[in-house]
């Protein structure tokens, strides 16, 4: 919808610049909605220096006393955006929905007003459709039995039996392919049940220029930012695996990197929607794996099947990723990670042409997270521990 087909749109002139949004408003803004919205809110008054929160909340307010609703908490007191206690993640209320219409309706007088500029007014008004159908019609799966499992207690992070059970993926052979990346949750044991763990195995292409070999933790972040996103007026923006050619898709932090005398190139990029998927809270958390820039060939296309999405040249399937999950996850526990997970496997021929051509090795960045309580009521502490495997220092 063009700004100028919203109705009344002229109200907001009547904004006083003295008017301050209702106490309600600021105090339970970020707890009806994804703090997206604030955030964005936020982004809009520094760039334009008009206060798009005061502007919100006024709209908000009309559009509350016009539908004749009270502020108040209710039932439906936080929306869940992330790892917390006995939150109902995408849960909505009717004043969520206020204060989304009001959101839009502000963003589109921002535009009328020659504020932020066409692309920015589509991207953030198509960030409020509620599903990506291409994602939503593949099917999570249960656990796959060689995933990673407790099996036993330990009391330091580097000696968790995770370790070797997690670097023995790497060599995985699946459904014709080999594993090429891996994320989520260990699962759980009540052998351990103060200490939950979950894990990150992600691939590079990389040469050894130098006897100087960065940190594993240098490498895994700078492997961890790459991301794709489709253009806002490309064909379909709001469908990502929808079997057309990559038109229109942009790759963001995608280039190699030089740390120290080590070059590394992502192989998998994160997708990320458009739109704020509120209803499959797991593929937010774990963003699907898709064949990086450094791997994506001009002829390639974005697809996908009932239980996987996948990346074909020429009608050769060369990579295709699978996620699970355990129950409805509709509330996440303190202490706990979410028990979802997803892994992409990968043509290893294939893969070998292309490293072979740039003069790359294949390698991967492994880290392990764990949160510990000392006591069952003890606030959990999360730590990290990162390490190469396959990767060698020496120059070939």
């Amino acid at each position: 919808m063009q700004p100028d087909q919203y109705s009344d749109l002229n109200a907001f002139a009547n904004c006083p610049s003295s008017y301050t949004p209702p106490l309600f408003f600021s105090r339970y803004l970020r707890a009806f909605l994804p703090s997206y919205f604030a955030d964005t809110a936020e982004r809009f008054a520094e760039q334009s220096n008009v206060d798009f929160v005061q502007l919100w909340g006024w709209e908000s307010a009309r559009l509350m006393v016009h539908e004749g609703l009270s502020e108040e908490v209710g039932d439906v007191g936080n929306y869940a955006s992330g790892s917390y206690d006995n939150l109902l993640n995408g849960a909505t209320s009717r004043i969520a929905e206020v204060y989304r219409s009001a959101f839009l309706r502000t963003v589109a007088w921002f535009r009328l007003s020659g504020l932020i500029d066409q692309n920015d007014y589509i991207e953030y008004s198509l960030k409020m459709c509620p599903i990506d159908a291409s994602i939503w019609e593949i099917e999570s799966q249960s656990v796959p039995e060689w995933w990673p499992k407790v099996s036993s207690s330990s009391p330091e992070i580097e000696t968790l039996p995770e370790w070797d059970q997690c670097v023995g993926m790497v060599t995985k052979e699946l459904e014709g392919g080999q594993l090429l990346a891996a994320e989520g949750a260990v699962i759980p044991s009540l052998e351990r049940p103060l200490t939950a763990s979950e894990f990150k195995l992600l691939p590079m292409a990389y040469s050894v220029e130098g006897p100087e070999i960065p940190e594993a933790s240098k490498a895994f972040h700078a492997l961890g930012a790459c991301v794709w996103l489709k253009f806002p007026q490309t064909t379909r923006p709001l469908v990502i695996f929808d079997g057309t050619d990559m038109h229109g898709w942009i790759p963001l932090h995608d280039s190699k990197e030089s740390l120290a005398n080590l070059i590394v190139r992502p192989l998998v990029a994160r997708v990320r929607s458009l739109n704020i998927n509120h209803w499959q809270p797991w593929r937010g958390y774990h963003p699907p794996f898709f064949p990086s820039l450094n791997l994506a060939a001009p002829s390639g296309r974005a697809c996908k099947d009932g239980t996987s999405w996948f990346y074909e040249i020429q009608g050769q399937k060369v990579f295709w990723g699978h996620d699970w999950k355990i129950g409805s996850l509709e509330r996440s526990s303190k202490g706990q990670f979410m028990l979802h997970g997803q892994y992409a496997i990968v043509d290893r021929e294939w893969l070998d042409l292309r490293l072979d051509d740039e003069g790359l090795r294949l390698g991967h960045v492994l880290r392990i997270s764990i949160q510990h309580r000392k006591n069952e009521y003890d606030e959990p502490k999360t730590f990290h521990s990162y390490r190469y495997i396959g990767v060698s220092s020496l120059i070939l």
